[in-house]
């Protein structure tokens, strides 16, 4: 089932948003999204480098200047 679900584009993007809402804003940026996304595919799966990604992004940058 997992397999299935990793064969799928869509679970990348679903996760990385998801990850994007809970760390960076309510409203993903789609490019940022998509690139973030296909990234993960490439390095199958693995969190610790979408996270270092996400993290280094001007967006999530200018969201902590909100606070």
């Amino acid at each position: 089932m997992i397999d299935l679900l990793l064969q799928q584009p869509s679970t990348a993007v679903f996760v990385t948003s998801k990850l994007w809402r809970n760390f960076v804003s309510p409203t993903p940026d789609p490019a940022t999204i998509n690139k973030l996304a296909a990234d993960f595919r490439r390095g199958h799966y693995q969190l610790k480098p979408l996270m270092r990604a996400l993290l280094l992004t001007p967006q999530f940058w200018r969201s902590r200047a909100n606070w």
